[in-house]
């Protein structure tokens, strides 16, 4: 903002749709995807992006386990590149109901 302060929002679907593209397009071998994502703008329309592949995600509402599961087949990673909060989410979706 002009005077400093900062404002959040939600894009609108067709963003979401163009993050997945660059989230597939950015999966690296053995190592995935990233999961978060932050795009900074100024006033000035200056941007500075921050990709986060192995950080939980701070979704709001959480998602649920099984989501991490897809995701994981989606986007492979290795035992090594696989944090440990996610590993936790992985043996959750393993108890939650089909």
């Amino acid at each position: 903002m002009h005077d400093g302060g900062k404002e959040g929002g939600t894009a609108p679907v067709a963003v979401f749709d163009a993050m997945d593209d660059l989230r597939h397009s950015m999966c690296e071998p053995e190592k995935g995807t990233w999961f978060t994502a932050v795009i900074t703008a100024d006033s000035s329309l200056q941007y500075q992006t921050t990709f986060e592949y192995d950080s939980e995600p701070d979704f709001v509402p959480q998602i649920n386990a099984g989501s991490y599961l897809d995701d994981l087949r989606h986007f492979p990673r290795t035992e090594e590149n696989t944090p440990d909060w996610l590993k936790r989410r992985l043996e959750e979706a393993q108890h939650e109901a089909p």
